[in-house]
């Protein structure tokens, strides 16, 4: 029997982590709930629908005699009361059935370069151009290149 996990995060910005999530390639679902065993249910601002992937659907072919098992499973991200972001799913049959860490590491990484920017952008650097290569995982091969938002004139 698995539950839902609630796992306190720095992340704040829901608008900042909407934008990571689908630069990252995920469909990414505005408010909901994320559901768990026996219908708990713990509503969430941002939700992802998460495949079992491949393995866990080679896994069910080999093992005939076990009757299959869902491989789509519910992340999300809910607000505390510090105004932070709460990662709520069942991690137990997440993390068995995709790469969860790979995911949270890659949503990490892109969270804290996105806001970087934005420090940087709001600080003076706007129409900056940069491109970002080595270590740096961006759920490609490519390297990545954007350019800071441009000011905007007032008049």
């Amino acid at each position: 029997m698995s539950h839902l996990s609630i796992l306190p995060t720095l992340l704040r910005d829901v608008d900042l982590l909407a934008d990571v999530l689908s630069d990252l390639g995920q469909q990414v679902h505005r408010g909901g709930a994320v559901e768990g065993f026996a219908g708990e249910r713990v509503p969430v601002l941002l939700r992802l629908d998460l495949a079992g992937g491949p393995q866990r659907a080679n896994q069910a072919k080999l093992n005939a005699r076990k009757p299959p098992q869902s491989t789509s499973f519910s992340l999300g991200w809910a607000r505390q009361l510090d105004g932070c972001l709460a990662l709520v799913g069942d991690l137990g049959r997440i993390a068995a059935a995709s790469p969860l860490q790979e995911l949270l590491s890659q949503i990490s990484h892109r969270y804290a370069l996105r806001q970087a920017l934005q420090a940087a952008a709001s600080s003076g650097f706007a129409g900056a151009k940069f491109t970002l290569e080595g270590p740096v995982r961006t759920g490609s091969s490519e390297p990545l290149a954007a350019s800071l938002p441009k000011p905007q004139l007032r008049s």
